[in-house]
Formats: C-alpha cells, structure tokens, sequence
C-alpha cells in the first residue's frame, strides 16, 4: 500500500506542468489557446468600429484584406461561423489579388477557428499551407507563428517528433535573424516536447542550454522558466537538493516581477518535493497557497492541478473522503476542458483511493480507464501509476501471477524513462510479490534495489540541505527587502538635499533677475503709462462695439424664434380647421419641426456668447416637446446619455436637432403598439475621431420593405438630406426594434 500511496504525487506532476508549460511559456506574441479552451465572448465596439471601416470600403485591395483579417480575429473570440467567413473572404481576395501576406494571415486565422472547434487535422492543414506561404516572400512573423502552433498543436495530439521538427525550424530562424531571445525560447520549447513525451535525459540537456543562452542575455521571465522546469525534472529523479534550488529561484523572480500565475505553478512544485520528503503539512501549505492563487486568478486548469495535488495530500492522511471529493471537483474541470492526460491522471488517482477502500473491483476499472486514455497520448509513463494499483490489488486478492506481470510491466517503463521513484515503487511491490512466492533470491534481488534507491533519495545530508537551503532563501529575501528599503532612503535623502541646493540657486538667481528687471521697468514706464491710455481708449471702443453685436445677435435670435412661433401657432390653428388625418398629422410634424427650430434661436438667444448650443440642454427639450404634443396612452421611457460638454453651432446644432425631431416623431407615432415598457434611447459618444449619435427605440422595428435610402417618406428623405448636409454617415439597423447611429464631424 505504501509504494502506491507514494507514487500518486510523482505521477501527477509529471503529466500537469508539462501539459500547462509547453503552452504557457511559449514567448511569442498571439499564441493560441488549447483546444476546446478558447474565450467566448460578446461582441464588442472594435467590432462595430471595423465593420464601419469595412463599409466605407467596398473596393478589393490590400486594406480590405486587413479589415477582413482583423474582423476574423474579432470574431474568434465571439462567434467561430462569422470568423471563418471573414477570413475565408479574406484569404479568396487576397488569393487573387496575389497578396501572399494576406493569405498567410487568413490561413493562419483559420487554422485558429479549427483548432477551437477541436479540428485537429484541419488546424494542422491551415498552419502547414500558412507556413508555406509565408516562407515563399520571407513573411517571418506570419511563418514563425504558424510553426509555433504547429509544435504546440502537435506535441498536444502526441506527435513529439513533428513538434520537434518544427521548434528546430524555429529555432534555425531566430539564429539567422540573430534573436537570440527567440532562439533560447525555441530551444526550451524542445525541452518541453522531451518532457511531455517523458524523455528525461534529452529534456535536461535542453533545459540546460536554454539556461546558459537566457543568463547571457539577462532575460528574468524567460530565465525564472528555464529555473522552473530543471527544478521540476530534478523533482522527478528524485534530487532534491538542485530541484528545490531551482524552484526557490524560480520563485524570486516572479513574486518580484508579481507573476501570480508561474508563482502558484511553482508553488506547487515545492509543495510536492516536500511531500517527497514526508512533510505533509508544509506540502499541503504551499498546495494551498497555488490554488488560492489560481482561484484569484481564475485559471481552470492550474486550479484542477492544485486540487490533485491537495486531494493526494488527503488520501496520505487517510482523509479518503476529502480526498474523492477534491479528485471529482479536479476531474470535472478537465472533463470541461477535455484534458485527456489530466483526466487520465485523476482516474489513476481515483483507482487508488478505492483500491485503499478495498473497492477493488471499482479501482480496477478506473485503472483500466486511466491507461486508456494514457494511450490517447502517447505517454507511457501514465501507466506505471495503474499498473502499482491493480498489482497490489492481485497481490491482496491472491491472484500472483497477474500481480507479478502488472509489477514487470511498471518496472519496465520506469527503467525505459529512467525514474529513480518509479524504479524504487517497483522494486519494492516485487520484493513482496516475490515474497509470498516463496522466490526468495528473486526477493532478495529486488529488495536490495529498493535499499539502494531508497539511500540515495532519502539521505540525511540532502535533507539537512533542503532546510539549510529554504531558511537561506528566507534570510536573503529579508535581506534584500532591508537593503531595497535602505536604497530607497539614500535616494530620498539625495534627492532632497539636491532640491534644497536647486532652492537656494533659484532664490539667488530670482533677486539678480528681479534687480535687472526694475531697472528696465523704470526706463519703461513713461513709455508704458502713454500707451496704456490709448490702449483704454481702443478697448473702450471696441468694448461698446461687441456689446451692440451681442445684443443684435440677441434680437435676432428672439425675433427669429418669434417668428417662427407665429408660424407655429398659424399651423395650429389650420390643424383645428382641418377634418383630415392625413392632412392633421402633417401640419403636426411641420409644428415640430418649426418648434425644434424655435428651441435652438432661444438657446441661442438666452446664451451668453450667442454662438454654440449646449446639445443635452436642446434634447432635453426636443424630448420634452414632442413627448407633450405627440401623446402616447402607456408611458414611454426617453433615456438621454449625451455628455454636457458637446456644444454645437447653428450650422451643426439644427440639422442635427431636426434629424432628432424626426427619429423621435417616427418612435412615436410608429414604434409602439399599446406596447408596455416601451423606451427610446438617444446617446452621443465619441469613435475613432467622429462624433456618434445613436437613437433607438425597443419597438416593433421598421418593416423590411421599406428602403431607408430610397424611401418617398418626407421624414426619411430630410433625414437623409440632413445627413448628407452634415457629410455624415447614416446607419439603419432593425433587429430588436429600430436603431439609427449618424457617425459626423462637427462643422467649425
């Protein structure tokens, strides 16, 4: 039992932070996401915004194809059909336009879209052709990043070789480039395959390479990794010693760089060589401070992680259900995200927990279900945990032989992968398989290789190191956070002394400057008094002047809105004299029209400087207005989101408050059908350099046989020759009632 309750941890950690650091630690910009993983989310203004470019630019060419692209991108946040028809449309253009660029971006968009969907096989056509393509006219970003995906998408679907071709590739591009950056990065991602495919030896020369080229370059990010993952694989040989040194230095650079992610990674690391070592609860210490993180941080994956690595924590204290309960809540994050390794892992882990339960035939068949979905992909070292599990189960059920050949086949794959751990598990569950067989040299044999392993993981010296080293790392922390503070007082201490130096230059240099300068006003003054005079004269003048124009402005501000309420007024009373509706209704809007007139010459008038109208104050009142004389028997919610600072003049302000005029008439007299609830919202915000006036109501909509271009209706046809006035942009959409957004540019 105990050489299973070993193995459980150890089993864990070699499947998750391989799985989450060949995708994680991937440097370059835009890298995907894993399958089935990808943010859905709702479409946003960027959205809107290009597909206002898109229609302002209907012609085939190269900015199109940018638009298409950047639409695709979009969309593949929000809505995979719409993505993958803008950059089909994108890739069709640019293919026959012979626009290479354009075509590597698209198929590499669309290679994005099917590797969302989980499309495997169509994802890697789309990057092996976007590859291709950017390769023919030297496009390196477009190529670099297809083959990225094409190593991340491979080493995901088992196909370690393909993914290391093409690292390799990489790797020969950033060398010619002279990026060395990029090149240790390629060289760490080839590590990263060695070690998902549990290739120990060839991870660590690797991860060892990539080390020396990041600390000749100073890359901290890049270097913390590189720390991380010789810790992790250390761990799994069971050196515990250089992994801790590793991990705590991998540690320091990211709390100091406030990485939460890669933190709550490696704390999960140093959690588990504790473990290795027996202590449970400082093990279960740090287990809890990464998932507290992950949680925070809401990642799903490193947060199922640490609740494998907790729960196996439970299962060593016997808190077995604790322990069922933490496995399930992990397992069914990776069923959501269709983790088959991690899922593999849990089940294994699950088949333990019964086996200890004596639910022996349940463990059985969750082991049998964990090597399967091990050999989904590809990775051997996944079985040797089942394998410990259904031999101890044979032994205690007194089936030997099946016992026997279950233990074989673990010690063969952990010879074949070279885990110090593993081959100590194994050896172990022999010597007592061997036991009861009464093959006591065979017994013998195997238990002398337990011994031997057992000494060279758990000796005295590398634990009294592992404390030495933690409380080093503690003392130099403190001792940095001292000297840090330190530093930070000598720098304010200079600081001030140089300021108080400045002070004392400037006062110095003021009373000679201020010396100089009466003198001067002395010589001027005569000179200054004569002109100030005829300067008071002229001002008197021209102060009188701009008094007269005000006030003309004022009067014909007044008058004109007095007119036109006569007007208005004359109107009203031919509507009294009329019996036709039609006729009635027209005399209406021609009021409404006449009264949004009247509104802006009185603002007008009733402003200080006569030139601009406050617009919230004018739809304020158009709102009003019509509201009052256009009566509707439910209440109508008119919302007005329209910042005060937006003042228009007259050339501005009155086609824009007739444009309102008429979109509120048409919501009231056409929108709402003894319709309850019923809102209309006018809001102006600022886009890409225009102004935006949106006006919607939740109505019935326009019908779908009316062209808003082309319409013979008066209200549509002012509405369309006031934008055009305005050299505006007028967009009609009718889906969830009616929605009018005038995209303008204030006149000057």
């Amino acid at each position: 039992m105990n050489a299973v309750l070993r193995f459980r941890i150890t089993f864990l950690f070699w499947i998750l932070p391989s799985l989450s650091f060949i995708v994680s630690a991937n440097s370059f910009t835009g890298a995907p996401d894993e399958p089935g993983t990808l943010y859905k989310g709702p479409a946003n203004a960027k959205i809107d915004s290009l597909k206002t470019l898109l229609q302002k630019h209907p012609q085939n060419d190269t900015s199109k194809i940018v638009l298409l692209n950047k639409l695709a991108q979009e969309f593949l946040k929000a809505d995979d059909e719409k993505a993958n028809d803008y950059a089909t449309e994108a890739f069709e253009i640019a293919d026959s336009m012979n626009f290479t660029k354009g075509k590597a971006n698209g198929l590499l968009i669309l290679g994005d879209i099917q590797k969302s969907k989980g499309n495997a096989g169509e994802a890697f056509k789309y990057y092996n052709e976007a590859a291709k393509t950017a390769a023919k006219n030297e496009h390196y970003n477009i190529r670099l990043t297809a083959l990225k995906n094409l190593g991340i998408l491979n080493t995901m679907t088992g196909n370690f070789d393909e993914a290391i071709e093409s690292f390799e590739e990489i790797r020969e591009i950033n060398e010619n480039l002279r990026d060395s950056s990029a090149v240790a990065q390629a060289i760490y991602n080839t590590g990263n395959v060695y070690r998902f495919q549990g290739n120990t030896d060839s991870a660590l020369a690797y991860y060892e390479k990539a080390l020396n080229f990041r600390r000749e370059i100073g890359d901290a990010s890049p270097l913390a990794d590189s720390y991380y993952g010789l810790g992790y694989l250390y761990y799994a040989q069971n050196q515990y010693y250089k992994a801790l040194d590793y991990c705590l230095n991998a540690l320091a650079i990211y709390e100091e760089q406030q990485n939460k992610s890669r933190q709550a990674l490696t704390l999960n690391v140093i959690g588990i060589i504790y473990d290795g070592l027996g202590d449970i609860e400082k093990a279960k210490q740090y287990g809890q401070r990464a998932l507290n993180i992950n949680q925070e941080l809401n990642e799903q994956r490193a947060t199922a992680n640490s609740l494998n690595n907790l729960a196996n924590l439970y299962s060593k204290e016997e808190n077995y259900q604790q322990a069922l309960q933490t496995y399930q809540e992990a397992l069914d994050i990776y069923q959501e995200l269709n983790s088959i390794a991690e899922m593999a892992t849990i089940t294994a882990n699950l088949g333990i927990v019964n086996y200890e339960l004596k639910n022996y035939q349940k463990a059985i068949e969750l082991c049998n279900e964990a090597i399967s979905l091990t050999e989904k992909v590809s990775i051997e070292v996944g079985k040797i945990g089942p394998y410990i599990t259904m031999a101890n189960i044979y032994l205690e059920t007194g089936r030997i032989k099946n016992a026997e050949k279950h233990a074989l086949l673990a010690l063969q794959i952990a010879e074949q992968n070279n885990h110090l751990k593993h081959l100590s598990e194994s050896h172990e569950l022999l010597n007592r398989i061997y036991a009861q067989k009464q093959d006591y040299r065979s017994a013998y044999k195997h238990h002398q290789q337990f011994k031997k392993l057992q000494d060279s993981i758990f000796n005295t010296e590398n634990i009294k190191k592992v404390t030495q080293l933690e409380n080093q790392y503690q003392f130099e922390k403190e001792k940095q956070a001292i000297a840090l503070e330190q530093e930070k007082k000598d720098i304010l201490q200079a600081e001030e002394m140089r300021q108080q130096r400045l002070i004392r230059n400037a006062i110095i240099i003021g009373l000679i400057l201020v010396l100089i300068s009466a003198i001067i006003i002395y010589f001027y003054y005569l000179q200054k008094q004569k002109a100030n005079r005829k300067l008071s004269e002229q001002n008197l003048i021209i102060s009188k002047q701009k008094e007269e124009k005000e006030l003309l402005l004022r009067e014909i501000h007044h008058r004109v809105k007095n007119n036109l309420q006569i007007i208005s007024g004359m109107l009203d009373l031919q509507t009294l004299s009329t019996d036709s509706p039609i006729s009635e209704a027209a005399l209406k809007d021609a009021q409404n029209r006449l009264q949004s007139i009247a509104m802006i010459h009185e603002i007008l008038h009733q402003n200080e400087d006569n030139k601009e109208v406050v617009f919230k104050e004018l739809v304020n009142k158009l709102a009003g207005h019509i509201s009052a004389s256009l009566k509707y028997d439910n209440e109508i919610d008119i919302r007005i989101d329209i910042p005060g600072e937006y003042k228009f003049n007259i050339e501005t302000a009155l086609p824009l408050g007739l444009i309102i005029t008429e979109l509120l008439t048409n919501s009231f007299k056409y929108a709402f059908e003894k319709q309850d609830a019923a809102k209309i919202d006018i809001r102006l915000e600022k886009e890409n350099g225009h102004l935006l006036l949106v006006v919607s109501d939740n109505g019935k909509g326009i019908p779908s046989d009316i062209d808003f271009i082309k319409s013979k209706s008066l209200g549509l046809r002012l509405i369309n020759a006031l934008s055009k006035q305005l050299s505006g942009v007028m967009q009609l959409n009718p889906e969830n009632g009616t929605k009018f957004t005038f995209a303008f540019e204030p006149k000057s």
